[in-house]
């Protein structure tokens, strides 16, 4: 990743779930400075990214056809009287979207550069 990263910009690398550690210190170990999500609430990251869509402040490319699809096949379980809970459908499914969730609590918490 590092030598992938040579001729780009990065200000900071995000990696895993607040439970991934081990990746974590793997990752550090090998030379990549990589943050925890400071986020762990799954409703909190996935209104922060909504508002980051309404607001026109985060875009999706055509390209990233994964993300896309995940996009519009997110959704959540419904109980007996065909009510939305929050338990979110196929959860397992959706990894690209755990990763938008920490990416985008990543870069817009303002104390990311701090620490």
């Amino acid at each position: 990743m590092l030598s992938l990263a040579e001729s780009e910009n990065v200000i900071a690398w995000g990696l895993g779930s607040k439970s991934e550690v081990q990746q974590r210190l793997d990752w550090q170990a090998a030379g990549l400075p990589v943050r925890e999500p400071k986020i762990t609430d799954v409703e909190a990251g996935i209104d922060r990214v909504i508002e980051l869509f309404k607001a026109n402040r985060l875009f999706v490319f055509r390209s990233l056809a994964g993300v896309r699809d995940e996009l519009g096949t997110y959704s959540r379980e419904v109980d007996s009287m065909g009510q939305a809970t929050e338990k979110i459908k196929d959860k397992e499914m959706f990894h690209r979207l755990d990763a938008l969730r920490y990416c985008v609590q990543l870069f817009t918490d303002a104390s990311w550069y701090m620490s």
